[in-house]
């Protein structure tokens, strides 16, 4: 999976150096002080049958936290969670007027791990034949000392990507840290974004901006595509796990064109990996989805996202001929995917 860019951003200028811009919210919020909750990142006011809160779990300290994939597990082994689960589910399935599928966004590091793989387990069972796109979330570890939590983290992780993917059309980890692992990774630095990796306020709107842009195939009104078509299109073999890519922003430059633009990344391409895995040297890659927002035929170098989903890194641009089918088709065509 790949992706690109704040749509806010300027254009880059040819031969001229941007300083990183800050990434900042109004008031109090850009410093992260006053953001306490998973509520204060939201400006909406939910449904109510939106919501279930586990309250046999603190959601912060040091004692009663959802920290074991086991405890997650045998949340929904209880016939009144699942019950109340099940209720709010049906609520919103029966408004629908065409179901695609369900999105599941689900940390990985803690016990939710365990809640989010019995969710994927029982939308399996009740709706087979419709997409299910799940997308691992893990923070940025500041402080990597304690052996006993970065066991249960280790091993959270590792359970939860086992299960999740089993019960997923797909399956795609994302984070803005270096590695998954017990030995810790600079996070992901981006050329044009200055960003404190520490505050979840932070990280979390780079990858809401990817994810916003991954997801956009199957979300517009416009789109032929399908949940279920994005992800058979990607598990050949029955491979589920994917990996992303992101640039953000998407470095067009004004004056050139979509091919220029790439072409001229041809050692260092613009786009950073956001599912802390190893990349490789050599691409294995034998598809992938890329969705670039933004640049219109009309105005080939107006600000542009870039996302898509991919099993491996992709080469860099080498040679890419004349175009026949578009700028995305040439770029498909000179990095070797499948649509």
């Amino acid at each position: 999976m790949r992706g690109a860019g704040d749509l806010r951003s300027p254009h880059l200028l040819p031969g001229v150096a941007l300083a990183p811009a800050p990434l900042v919210a109004p008031g109090e919020a850009s410093s992260g002080a006053c953001v306490q909750l998973w509520s204060d990142y939201l400006n909406v006011h939910l449904h109510p049958r939106s919501l279930y809160v586990i309250r046999q779990y603190m959601h912060d300290g040091d004692c009663g936290c959802l920290e074991a994939f086991g405890q997650g597990e045998s949340l929904l082994q209880d016939p009144g969670c699942l019950e109340e689960l099940e209720d709010r589910l049906h609520f919103y399935v029966e408004e629908c007027d065409y179901l695609q599928g369900f999105q599941v966004l689900c940390d990985l590091h803690n016990g939710f791990s365990g809640v989010g793989a019995k969710v994927t387990e029982l939308l399996c069972d009740e709706y087979s034949g419709k997409g299910i796109l799940t997308w691992g979330l893990t923070p940025v570890m500041s402080n990597m000392g304690d052996a006993q939590k970065n066991l249960y983290r280790l091993m959270n992780t590792a359970l939860g990507i086992v299960r999740l993917s089993s019960h997923s059309s797909l399956f795609c980890p994302l984070s803005l840290s270096g590695s998954l692992g017990i030995k810790p990774q600079p996070p992901v630095a981006f050329p044009y974004i200055n960003y404190n990796a520490s505050l979840n306020y932070h990280s979390s709107a780079i990858l809401a901006a990817a994810l916003d842009t991954l997801t956009a195939p199957y979300r517009l009104h416009s789109s032929q595509g399908s949940m279920m078509h994005l992800a058979d299109t990607l598990n050949f073999s029955g491979r589920k796990v994917v990996a992303a890519w992101a640039s953000v922003p998407f470095p067009a430059r004004c004056g050139y064109s979509l091919p220029d633009t790439l072409c001229a990344y041809q050692q260092d391409v613009p786009w950073k990996l956001l599912s802390s895995c190893r990349e490789q040297k050599v691409s294995h890659c034998f598809a992938q989805s890329v969705v670039l927002r933004g640049i219109c035929k009309e105005s080939p170098t107006s600000p542009a996202v870039l996302a898509g989903f991919a099993h491996a890194a992709l080469q860099p641009v080498q040679g890419c001929a004349e175009a026949e089918h578009g700028a995305m088709g040439q770029f498909l065509l000179c990095w070797g995917g499948a649509r």
